[in-house]
């Protein structure tokens, strides 16, 4: 058998392996953007690619008031790898709620990729509001998690921990944190990228 350790196709150098487990060759995976064996992070190779988007919404909210962000995700097998950032000033609570039937109210949010450079777009259509501006009022839905935050617990979920969210298909999922206090200021930034598995 012949070697394909260099491999010229079309526009790409490809560069294979042996795999002694599964007794073959196999591709082992290059970022194309520095032609660099991929040895940083999944989520940074993402970026790369163009397949990594963020959404972010803020606002100065008072006690029990709420600030929402609601992604539907579309009907394929393409996944969305998510992590959320929230920030508060003051003690709040966050809110993960899956399979949302249907909500009343919102504003359009573009989601925006990561990769200046990149004209790729997300296929998910994302929507936010907050008490006082066209909040998101929700009907059904099953809450996957809550935690309370603060100003020195800000991380909710950590990229570098892998506590990561695969949202799934076809489906709405809202994000939403309520005040616990008079005058706070709240951000929730969601970053993710969309990927569809090899298996």
């Amino acid at each position: 058998m012949g070697s394909p350790w260099h491999k010229n196709e079309a526009q790409n150098a490809r560069l294979y392996g042996w795999d002694s487990e599964n007794d073959q060759w196999t591709q082992i995976p290059i970022d194309l953007s520095t032609s660099t064996l991929r040895s940083i992070s999944h989520e940074h190779h993402e970026i790369h690619e163009g397949d990594m988007y963020y959404v972010a919404a803020n606002a100065s909210l008072n006690n029990n008031n709420t600030i929402s962000i609601a992604i539907t995700t579309p009907n394929t097998t393409e996944e969305q790898h998510l992590v959320l950032d929230i920030r508060a000033s003051d003690n709040a609570t966050v809110t993960y709620i899956s399979g949302v039937t249907s909500y009343t109210g919102g504003a359009a949010a573009t989601p925006y990729n990561r990769n200046g450079r990149s004209s790729n777009t997300s296929n998910c259509t994302v929507k936010s509001g907050y008490t006082g501006s066209n909040p998101l009022v929700l009907t059904g839905g099953t809450t996957r998690f809550s935690e309370i935050v603060n100003a020195s617990k800000g991380l909710v979920w950590d990229r570098s921990s892998g506590e990561e969210i695969v949202l799934p298909k076809n489906s709405i999922e809202v994000f939403r944190v309520t005040a616990g206090a008079n005058g706070m200021t709240i951000t929730i930034l969601i970053n993710w990228y969309e990927h569809t598995p090899n298996a």
